[in-house]
């Protein structure tokens, strides 16, 4: 997405902590594991407000933007974390949602 990658969400990594999982999606059948992180909380605000002055930019999904945004990791064959795990994110992805199916559309490096 253009003007994606010039945004500034963090000054630094963010760490979070992996707690259980959840069903996504608009037919609650998108695995994924909430997590614990304010920082996550606070770079996704700094995202909401540099998309939001994009041309053309409009959110998927209204209801899960900016206060209904939930922090979580999407599970799938390629990720594998358990609940309890502490981890470190160095990007924030961009995805576009039509229904089930989800494509990352940009990643900005933080940290």
């Amino acid at each position: 997405m253009a003007g994606f990658s010039d945004a500034v969400v963090a000054d630094r990594s963010l760490t979070f902590h992996v707690g259980g999982t959840a069903l996504f999606g608009p037919a609650h059948d998108i695995v994924v594991r909430r997590v614990g992180s304010s920082g996550a909380v606070q770079a996704h605000i700094a995202l909401a407000d540099h998309l939001r002055d994009l041309p053309g930019f409009a959110a998927d999904e209204p209801a899960h933007w900016r206060r209904g945004y939930q922090p979580h990791i999407t599970l799938g064959p390629a990720v594998v974390v358990d609940e309890g795990d502490t981890l470190r994110a160095t990007r924030v992805g961009l995805a576009r949602i039509d229904g089930t199916f989800a494509e990352i559309v940009g990643v900005v490096d933080i940290g």
